[in-house]
């Protein structure tokens, strides 16, 4: 069979995917974990500024064990390069505190496309901080004895129809076809205790985006077939707690500003404001939390896993 540049492209990309599965966190005796989350922040913005005093806030009382970015990581166009002063201006210096040096897991978006995305990639090598081995990965975080909570982290650009055509160059290296076939083969070889799985579109959402057609055919058939129990993403900047087949989905792009939601029928919270989510994973269930840029929570719900 003749290799050709896309036949090369995307077997570069499938090692790439394979080989950027994140070793599990060092074994910790504790039940359960804490994680944060929160999408579209990186505005130079007072809003940006309030909701990082909250999380330090939040963190100072119970310190996570990582925190979640759901991206839009830098407005408006992402980073020129790893040397870009977004990255100390928008980052480093405002989530300073200790207990935020946590890892960050991170996944592009579509804001983050219009910059250098390589760069987003490569930065990871430079600050272990920031966490992203690939536009695509896993990574299985242990709890108590042998069980574990396991983190599946999506690049939901290349899938959403309408910027393909825009990022037309971009495609071989982030063909979605990849990696929906990597997707499914992760979820169905998990044996983690619980799934979940993080992009930057939502799959359901009453704000102003909307839900994402293209995820609702082809990313949540794969959730409910592989008993995936939560979804979270950015883009609509509110926050929102959608349930869907017995399948929770969270928007939490309101990590700098905030535009209004219409909440539909699948609707179970929403808040036109700014904050960021706090979860907590045990053996037997996943607890979520929507907490304001006061450090109040506004919304909470228990998941079992059992």
């Amino acid at each position: 069979m003749m290799l050709t540049r896309r036949r090369f492209a995307k077997l570069g990309l499938l090692a790439s995917a394979s080989l950027a599965i994140a070793r599990p966190s060092q074994a910790r005796s504790e039940l359960g974990f804490e994680f944060l989350a929160l999408g579209d922040w990186g505005q130079r913005s007072e809003g940006q500024r309030r909701v990082a005093r909250a999380m330090k806030q939040i963190a100072s009382m119970s310190p996570p064990r990582f925190v979640i970015s759901t991206g839009d990581n830098f407005y408006p166009r992402g980073v020129a390069d790893e040397d870009d002063s977004l990255w100390t201006e928008l980052f480093e210096k405002v989530y300073d505190s200790d207990e935020l040096k946590c890892p960050w897991y991170s996944v592009l978006g579509n804001h983050d496309y219009k910059g250098n995305e390589d760069a987003q990639i490569t930065y990871a090598q430079r600050n272990p901080r920031w966490v992203m081995p690939s536009r695509y990965y896993q990574h299985v975080e242990p709890m108590a004895g042998p069980l574990q909570a396991e983190f599946f982290f999506i690049d939901t650009t290349p899938i959403v129809s309408d910027y393909p055509k825009l990022w037309t160059k971009w495609m071989d290296r982030a063909d979605p076809d990849l990696q929906l076939d990597w997707l499914e083969k992760s979820l169905r070889n998990s044996s983690a205790n619980v799934k979940i799985v993080i992009g930057h579109h939502p799959i359901f959402s009453s704000g102003p985006h909307g839900a994402s057609p293209e995820l609702v055919k082809r990313v949540k058939p794969l959730l409910e077939k592989y008993g995936v129990r939560a979804y979270f993403n950015g883009h609509d900047h509110n926050l929102q707690h959608h349930v869907n087949s017995g399948i929770h989905y969270f928007v939490c792009g309101s990590a700098a500003q905030v535009k209004a939601p219409n909440p539909s029928t699948s609707t179970h919270f929403w808040a036109a404001k700014l904050g960021f989510i706090r979860a907590h994973v045990s053996p037997s269930e996943l607890k979520v939390e929507f907490i304001d840029e006061g450090a109040q929570v506004i919304h909470a719900t228990r998941i079992s896993i059992t």
